[in-house]
């Protein structure tokens, strides 16, 4: 996954906006799986912030939480976004 570290804005809102950009490109892809782990690992950004990114996602329906522990990425159409 090519995410990269915000600097200027909230790390929460780049990292919910660079996530939601990869949703609508298509970089994400269906059934993929992002853990809080990978998304801390390859950005550098702290649990809480990725965290609440991840969550607000979940909460517009972009991604779908799983046990609680890690997201997927559903079959999104045009009307989602």
């Amino acid at each position: 996954m090519d995410l990269e570290k915000p600097a200027t804005e909230s790390m929460t809102s780049a990292l919910y906006r660079q996530l939601k950009q990869n949703l609508i490109i298509g970089k994400l892809k269906p059934g993929e799986i992002l853990t809080l782990k990978s998304i801390t690992e390859s950005t550098g950004i702290s649990q809480t912030p990725a965290r609440e990114a991840l969550l607000r996602l979940v909460s517009e329906h972009l991604l779908e939480l799983v046990h609680g522990r890690s997201v997927t990425v559903p079959v999104l159409t045009r009307d989602a976004f």
